[in-house]
């Protein structure tokens, strides 16, 4: 259909636990044709209700302003608001619903680059697939400045590239859905792009299957900047490579987004992979954000126990580790009031029953800590 060369679907409920991203499915072609559209000075607004119902252009609900002052004088590009992700699990009787993202908040202005922390099954890459549009949200909103192309390099390039396709025709066939008819035309952008992630020319012609682990992350990397993106979203992707290529790929990474002024959301569990990429740091618990700031403040001057935990676990960090209690805890069953309580070293009896948002930290601004015990208001 015409309408594909310039209307993103959104996920749309085939059957149960089985969605679709197509504007054949559901009422999504009539809504358009209906529509007048968004004015493109506008953002691009996804808002969604509790029973994970897409709203397309529902009225903007205000953020907290502290969001606003952590991303300084940028330009919004994207902002999650209240963000939360469900998912069923099991099967009969016994199914359950695992809370991946509960309320999870974040501004990310035009150019900047933001790497999200924490533990395995905090919600990280859940939070990236639901900006980009591939986890339907149960509640909360998403906001992209309007005509924003996104592009999401993933944990394990190999499975995200079709395998028996050379490397030319994964970048020709990007090229081709985006509108580019031209051959020459796209020939010219296919080499720019292999050349600007350093993949050799003659790796053009080989199969993905064929490419080694660092090959992989190029030719993914060439594929998400063929049609330069303003926002680029990385998960983890150097975490299956060893020390020599991740440095590359990271450096890689840092110069496209600069080169390309992209927006960059770049998930790690490794701070001092955070520490090279980063402009400000989110750190995750359990679906939620309890710290948000400026890379230097997070790494410096860490506020939120569960931050301070992380960093001391860093080898020849200097500081002496802090062991938390017990495990942690489980998105099946989230802990109430602070969701770090079990574990926290600074628990008081409050901490049990008062669930703590990110506020301002009175020692910096733009500094976001979720914990009245460190900012002494409990």
């Amino acid at each position: 259909m015409e309408i594909c060369n310039s209307t993103k679907p959104h996920l749309c409920q085939v059957e149960d636990l089985h969605d679709v991203s197509c504007l054949r499915y559901g009422s999504q072609v009539d809504d358009l044709r209906l529509s007048n559209g968004i004015d493109s000075t506008q953002m691009q607004i996804r808002s969604f209700t509790d029973g994970g119902e897409l709203r397309e252009g529902a009225a903007v609900q205000e953020i907290d302003s502290s969001a606003s002052d952590a991303v300084g004088k940028r330009e919004i590009m994207i902002t999650a608001n209240d963000v939360m992700v469900t998912f069923k699990v099991g099967s009969g009787g016994s199914r359950a619903m695992l809370r991946a993202l509960r309320g999870a908040s974040l501004q990310v202005g035009t150019g900047e680059a933001v790497a999200v922390v924490g533990e395995s099954g905090s919600g990280k890459s859940t939070l990236l697939r639901a900006i980009a549009g591939l986890n339907t949200p149960s509640s909360g909103q998403i906001e992209l400045r309007a005509g924003s192309k996104v592009q999401m390099v993933f944990q394990d390039s190999g499975a995200s590239l079709t395998p028996w396709m050379t490397v030319e025709q994964l970048l020709d066939e990007r090229l081709v859905a985006t509108g580019v008819r031209d051959k020459h035309e796209r020939q010219e952008r296919i080499l720019a792009a292999s050349d600007s992630v350093g993949l050799y020319r003659q790796m053009l012609s080989a199969k993905a299957y064929q490419l080694s682990g660092g090959q992989r992350q190029r030719a993914a990397l060439a594929r998400s900047v063929v049609v330069p993106p303003e926002i680029l979203l990385c998960d983890e992707p150097t975490s299956a490579l060893d020390v020599s290529l991740a440095a590359v790929v990271l450096n890689l990474i840092s110069n496209l987004r600069k080169s390309l002024g992209m927006t960059l959301i770049f998930v790690t569990h490794d701070l001092a992979v955070a520490r090279v990429v980063a402009d400000r740091i989110a750190v995750m618990y359990l679906g939620q954000f309890v710290e948000v700031g400026s890379t230097d403040q997070v790494l410096s001057d860490p506020t939120h126990p569960y931050t301070k935990a992380l960093l001391s676990a860093v080898p020849d960090s200097g500081s002496t580790p802090i062991l938390l209690n017990g495990d942690p805890a489980s998105p099946l069953s989230v802990p109430s009031g602070c969701s770090f309580h079990p574990r926290c070293p600074s628990v008081v009896g409050s901490c049990s029953s008062t669930e703590q948002y990110l506020t301002i930290s009175p020692a910096s601004r733009g500094h976001l800590v979720a914990c009245g015990v460190a900012l002494g208001g409990q």
